[in-house]
């Protein structure tokens, strides 16, 4: 399901964007068309990158820890996973205090 997912969201991402691009050559651009098609591509991405971790298909440099001892190797890939998860932790936070300034700052026009 998260494959057919990951799939339908590029392919709609794909087709918003010539939607637009086809709606703007004829004189009625799509205003909405780049804020639906960067949500549907970034969903695409998240599932996409997911399924890849789940399958251990994502790009990796194995041959520098193919010449490290074995003990070394498990070490090597845990601090790897700390710093991926560091990672997403920080992004996590930073993405909700923007969230949460953009909607305090916001604004309407008159």
């Amino acid at each position: 399901m998260e494959e057919f997912l990951a799939k339908a969201f590029l392919l709609a991402s794909t087709l918003i964007v010539f939607a637009g691009g086809v709606g703007r050559f004829l004189g009625h651009p799509l205003d909405w068309s780049i804020d639906l098609a960067t949500f549907t591509f970034a969903w695409a991405v998240f599932l996409g990158g997911d399924l890849a971790l789940r399958e251990n298909r994502h790009v990796a440099v194995e041959n520098l820890l193919h010449l490290l001892p074995p003990g070394a190797r498990r070490w090597t890939r845990v601090g790897i996973w700390l710093l991926v998860a560091l990672f997403l932790a920080l992004l996590l936070v930073y993405s909700l205090q923007a969230a949460y300034l953009k909607t305090c700052t916001y604004s309407p026009r008159a």
